[in-house]
């Protein structure tokens, strides 16, 4: 995946990613820090995104990501 096909398929869900993690965790600062360190890992790990439907991948991180760290 180059990066014109990361910001087509990937970076257009950083708002919906965002507005997901703001439920779990309240706080926008927290929310915008853990879109920011997911899509850092999408892009070094974009090559095994391709065969993943993106959107249901990307949400279920966000939620076991919010829930981490809620857990600690």
């Amino acid at each position: 995946m180059n990066q014109e096909t990361f910001k087509n398929t990937v970076f257009v869900l950083k708002d919906e990613m965002y507005r997901f993690a703001k439920r779990f965790l309240v706080s926008s600062d927290e929310a915008e820090d853990l879109v920011q360190d997911l899509m850092l890992k999408f892009w070094q790990n974009k090559d095994e995104l391709v065969h993943l439907n993106l959107k249901s991948y990307v949400l279920n991180c966000v939620k076991n990501e919010c829930l981490n760290k809620l857990k600690h």
